[in-house]
């Protein structure tokens, strides 16, 4: 059997680790707990290359009341609660990771990053939106 597969010992050890995860509170995040991060091979890693990720650049975010959003048309204009200079943020999966500068590469809009964003930001995000 190909090393890319799992074996049925390790399918087995994952089942009963989910089994006892569910029993037990939810997992805190290393940076948090003080623990030490878990290691991960690169045969690991390779796993999972293919996986696709949703990747969305935000511009900004603005609150509207549905009375204002009706009267939208074409030609109106939205504006959103940052300035030109500010940067716009790199959402993987629905989590912020980086920020950057909006660019024009061959007529098509790309993004160069500036910033990656730091683990404790991220779970600071987190806090936030609950």
């Amino acid at each position: 059997m190909s090393d890319s597969f799992l074996s049925q010992e390790e399918i087995d050890a994952l089942l009963s680790r989910t089994k006892e995860e569910k029993q037990k509170k939810p997992p805190v995040p290393a940076e948090v707990s003080g623990e030490q991060p878990v290691k991960i091979t690169q045969q690991q890693i390779e796993r999972i290359l293919d996986i696709p990720l949703q990747i969305e650049v935000v511009l900004g975010r603005v609150k509207k009341t549905i009375g204002d959003t009706l009267a939208y048309f074409p030609g109106n204009i939205v504006d959103f609660n940052r300035s030109v200079a500010d940067p716009v943020d790199i959402i993987l999966n629905g989590k912020l990771i980086a920020r950057g500068e909006v660019v024009v590469v061959d007529e098509y809009y790309g993004v160069q990053i500036t910033q990656i964003v730091a683990p404790e930001e991220r779970l600071h995000e987190v806090k936030k939106e609950g």
